[in-house]
């Protein structure tokens, strides 16, 4: 009798390790997947934040057209350039390359914030 107890409580426990395991691995991979996606959030907020600061400051350039507003609009060409698409990355560079020159082509200038507008929603809506 003291045997067959034995057993039953071996197994009783067992029940309860293999319960409180995989609860823990539970808890663990649901921590990871709530980080991954609230790390995804934060990082889709900084892309709109600078997509919108980007559009605004080429706004405010297009009316002024002096060097403080080609800084901001500089300065969030490059932000872009770190945290955006590759594809981003290249239509900006085309964008500043441009726009510094001289003679800027205003037509081409106006088709690269057309494609960097389009790409901005991809990337945010991923």
């Amino acid at each position: 009798m003291k045997a067959a107890i034995s057993m039953e409580w071996i197994k009783d426990i067992a029940i309860v390790v293999t319960t409180g395991i995989f609860t823990i691995i539970g808890v663990i991979i649901g921590a990871k997947m709530s980080g991954k996606e609230e790390k995804e959030q934060k990082r889709r907020e900084i892309l709109i934040d600078t997509y919108s600061n980007f559009f605004s400051s080429y706004l405010l350039y297009i009316q002024k057209k002096n060097v403080d507003s080609y800084r901001s609009l500089a300065t969030y060409c490059e932000k872009l350039q770190l945290i955006g698409s590759k594809n981003s990355g290249k239509i900006l560079t085309k964008f500043l390359v441009e726009l510094s020159k001289k003679d800027c082509n205003s037509d081409l200038v106006y088709s690269l914030v057309d494609q960097l507008r389009d790409e901005a929603k991809k990337e945010v809506r991923k």
